[in-house]
């Protein structure tokens, strides 16, 4: 089942009833721009096949955690979708089979130039027409299949293994949500029939401060943080272009919720300008160092030691966890010269490169056990996540505001945005909160990576390869399973 709970606001959704077998009421607690993106979004599930495991989750004593790891009898569960997975070997391979009575089957998307459009459903007698009228040049007409009896996806242990696979003919796409390693770019391409496509993503990646402990919980010290990391250099130069730098929560390919005129502390500034202004700030602050960072005609002449807070006492030693380069050489490598820069001016941080898995038990199951952290988010086209990772709700245990933000000011601009069912106006509701945020740093975002991925094009064609994260991600499923064909 995933996280798809979160799709269903407790303090919004109050009940669904079925009037007809076409029709069902939903009752909300007041009109949100939330119903209509996650709750109308949500994931419907056979009642008579979830409600005994419900039940029998509710005598347990992590009922939640029961339902989420819950993996019995999968294979008998009802599908609506246009695949049903009929046999899964764990650990090796996937058999989704395709369903004879999927109902949209036969859909048409036709897409126009004016921006309209129309949706033809024959199996139910729809045609229907929105932002627009159906009229003028056509862009693009997609027919929703499937195309095939059936998909197997099997289950490689790294990336190495799979992109061998995929030179062999022995599976047609690389499925992988990251995106594949910039590395693998080269040897997939020198194949003629494997074509590598590029996309922006749909997430972003970013450093967390814990600001429950000390300094963290400092805005000067977070703000200082802030000044010395530059974006611009990590990706261009070191990380040679493999990721895009971004100081929004909101990826530039979402447009219509991206803000272009935010701007991140010490953006356009030089490493020595970051510098000087991480020290200044500092010491406006009231921190000290027992050696003070030196900076002569333009040149760090001395590195900081022996940082001290406002109360006088020594900094101890600050951990930022990382994902070690085995998982992503992006963020390790990020993590190591953010503490280079740290060190330069005597903040005493240490990049502790470490496994995923890792990281995520320190900060969600263990209750917050982290000082700093190197992450990424996966996120929405309806960015109600700028409210789920800061608001004070979800800081508790398990919830998904790891910083520790509070501030009301935020949450009144980010209840505004949920709430407004215009989306111009929750728009500039979400561009207010981003602002709160941007100035507050409980969170550093660092980059939008772009996605990689290859896929046989001797073998098979998809209806698009140009999309926001990519085939991927593609908005019928994980790589376009209804539009997928086989090249005969």
């Amino acid at each position: 089942p995933g996280n798809w709970m979160s799709n269903i606001p407790p303090d919004l959704f109050i009940k669904v009833v079925k009037v007809d077998d076409y029709t069902v009421n939903f009752y909300i607690t007041h009109p949100s721009g939330n119903f209509i993106f996650s709750i109308l979004m949500s994931v419907i599930v056979q009642k008579n096949f979830w409600e005994p495991v419900y039940k029998y989750a509710l005598t347990q004593k992590d009922p939640a955690q029961y339902i989420m790891s819950y993996d019995k009898n999968l294979l008998s569960e009802p599908s609506i979708g246009a695949f049903t997975t009929s046999q899964w070997q764990k650990g090796a391979y996937l058999l989704n089979s395709a369903v004879s009575t999927y109902a949209f089957q036969g859909q048409q998307e036709i897409e126009y130039t004016n921006g309209a459009v129309q949706y033809i459903i024959p199996s139910l007698n729809k045609n229907d027409t929105y932002y627009g009228s159906a009229e003028g040049t056509v862009l693009n007409n997609f027919k929703t299949g499937p195309y095939v009896s059936s998909m197997i996806y099997r289950i490689y242990q790294n990336q190495t293994a799979a992109v061998a696979a995929i030179l062999k003919g022995e599976v047609d796409y690389i499925l992988n949500p990251n995106g594949l390693q910039k590395g693998f770019v080269q040897q997939l391409q020198s194949d003629p029939n494997v074509k590598v496509i590029e996309n922006p993503s749909l997430g972003f990646q970013y450093i967390a401060f814990n600001m429950r402990r000390y300094p963290m919980s400092l805005k000067p010290f977070r703000v200082a943080i802030a000044y010395l990391i530059d974006r611009d250099l990590l990706a261009n130069k070191i990380l040679g272009g493999n990721t895009n730098p971004l100081s929004s929560l909101v990826p530039p390919g979402n447009k219509f919720w991206y803000d272009p005129n935010l701007k991140a502390y010490g953006e356009g500034m030089s490493t020595i300008e970051r510098y000087q202004a991480a020290i200044k700030t500092l010491k406006d602050a009231g921190f000290s160092w027992l050696i003070e960072p030196k900076i002569t005609n333009g040149q760090l002449v001395q590195r900081g030691q022996g940082l001290m807070g406002p109360d006088g006492k020594l900094v101890k030693q600050i951990t930022m966890m990382a994902p070690s380069a085995g998982y992503d050489p992006i963020r390790s490598t990020t993590a190591l010269w953010v503490e280079k820069w740290a060190n330069d001016i005597g903040i005493p941080l240490y990049a502790d490169l470490t496994s995923f898995n890792n990281i995520v038990d320190a900060v969600f199951d263990q209750n917050f056990n982290f000082d700093m952290y190197i992450l990424g988010w996966g996120i929405t086209i309806y960015p109600s996540y700028i409210n789920d990772f800061f608001s004070a709700s979800q800081n508790v245990p398990g919830g998904f505001n790891a910083p520790g933000y509070d501030n009301p000011e935020f949450e009144n601009a980010s209840k505004a945005f949920l709430d407004s069912t215009d989306m111009n106006v929750a728009r500039e509701y979400a561009f207010k909160a981003e602002e709160y945020l941007n100035a507050d740093v409980p969170y550093i975002v660092l980059y939008a990576p772009q996605v990689t991925e290859a896929y046989r094009a001797d073998k098979i064609s998809f209806a698009y390869t140009q999309c926001l994260d990519g085939i991927q991600s593609g908005y019928s499923g994980y790589g376009e399973p209804t539009y997928v064909k086989v090249i005969q």
